[in-house]
């Protein structure tokens, strides 16, 4: 390619390339054939300049091939030509994505419910009143043949959630088949948990977040959603959540997330797993995913439990921010 854009033009060249760096064997490639071809015989003169970001260091490195310079400089002082969104760039990986949303649709409802198992975290003996409450939970996630069975089995289960038919019937749903949905599923708590990281946004921590992308089947690989991803500075945050006190399902989404971030942004996305499991299940669950060398999580992975909803935004900030996630 290279010998061919020196036939056919003329006169001086500026070649510029970024590198992503991590494991991308294409990006290596180019670099290294770029780098290391000879361009002194042409006739012409030729600039070359190699850009390659470290987003865990935050810095963008500039090799100037043929003054034999390298600077850096901090993406913070990189001066914009134009705003990037969460989706540009989740699409400089993927050009098929296909849904996303950007805000809860039912904020209200979605944050009475995860405001019961916030409540019932910091009680001295909560788990009994977690335990019950997963019990109601599994009543009407199990599936139902019609909307009917459905609707009489949430009922009879409202004041386990402290909610009322009023709750429900205020909340925006178009009809019983939506309810149905919302609950069974995980919805009201991908809502409750995408309405507690928006803040970071406000607050500048982030540059983007958006929820439940959904990218098309691309040749032999399959459709699939990511739960919420998080944007900072050419750096991606990809989260799985799960409404869940199975330790085999907890297991199950946190390798599934740990493929579905590289193939929707790449391997340098971090990702992390926001789960309602108890202190005793979160504590096996984290040590599937220890350093072997290390007592602790690698740092680009995170994983919470029910007992980290309370101040589950600051949990985030710090791992965003390199600084753990031991947050009191």
């Amino acid at each position: 390619m290279l010998d061919e854009i020196l036939r056919t033009t003329q006169g001086d060249i500026l070649i510029e390339l970024n590198y992503t760096c991590g494991k991308k064997i294409m990006s290596s490639v180019v670099y290294d054939v770029i780098k290391n071809k000879k361009f002194k015989n042409t006739g012409r003169n030729i600039e070359i300049n190699l850009t390659y970001i470290d987003a865990e260091r935050e810095l963008m490195y500039v090799e100037q091939l043929d003054k034999r310079k390298v600077s850096s400089i901090k993406l913070c002082d990189l001066e914009e030509s134009f705003e990037l969104s969460v989706i540009d760039i989740i699409e400089t990986y993927n050009t098929e994505i296909c849904e996303f949303i950007e805000a809860p649709k039912y904020e209200k409802l979605s944050n009475k419910i995860g405001g019961v198992f916030e409540s019932i975290s910091n009680k001295e003996k909560g788990r009994k009143d977690y335990d019950d409450l997963m019990k109601a939970r599994k009543r009407i996630t199990k599936e139902k043949k019609n909307e009917k069975i459905f609707m009489d089995e949430l009922n009879a289960t409202l004041k386990d959630f402290k909610l009322s038919e009023e709750d429900i019937n205020s909340a925006g749903f178009k009809n019983e088949k939506e309810i149905k949905e919302y609950f069974e599923g995980s919805k009201w708590f991908e809502e409750y948990i995408l309405n507690k990281l928006l803040p970071l946004k406000e607050e500048k921590i982030i540059d983007g977040l958006v929820a439940n992308i959904k990218r098309k089947q691309v040749l032999n690989e399959r459709e699939f959603e990511v739960d919420i991803v998080l944007y900072k500075r050419y750096k991606m945050y990809a989260l799985s959540l799960s409404a869940t006190n199975s330790l085999n399902t907890a297991t199950e989404k946190l390798y599934e997330i740990f493929q579905r971030s590289t193939d929707l942004a790449g391997d340098e996305t971090e990702k992390g797993l926001i789960t309602l499991l108890w202190d005793g299940e979160l504590k096996e669950l984290k040590a599937k995913c220890m350093n072997l060398w290390d007592d602790d999580l690698p740092s680009g992975v995170f994983i919470s439990g029910v007992k980290d909803l309370p101040c589950l935004k600051d949990k985030v900030k710090n791992w965003i921010c390199g600084g753990g996630i031991n947050v009191q």
